[in-house]
């Protein structure tokens, strides 16, 4: 906790607590959504749930930015076509 607080993730009093800071919040929000991110493609490609769960963790941990962005792209691009209509993918 000192180090988040450090860095300034955290506001940590020692036996009382600890909050997110705005910074904090903005960072949880972008792995959270990273996240979610993963989960969806592997659901949409028919990834088992308890396989998956642990796949996503590998993804959120290896890829560049770069790569990550492309994927949540792709996931928007999916969400949208699936909102206004489009024929959705069928699966097993």
């Amino acid at each position: 906790m000192k180090k988040l607080h450090k860095r300034g993730f955290v506001v940590y009093e020692r036996y009382c607590g600890v909050s997110l800071t705005p910074r904090g919040k903005d960072v949880a929000e972008t792995v959270k959504k990273r996240r979610q991110t993963f989960e969806k493609v592997l659901e949409l490609i028919l990834v088992p749930k308890d396989i998956a769960s642990k796949d996503v963790h590998v993804l959120e941990h290896s890829l560049r930015p770069e790569t990550v962005l492309q994927f949540t792209r792709f996931v928007d691009f999916i969400a949208h076509a699936s909102a206004i209509g489009r024929p959705k993918f069928v699966g097993r």
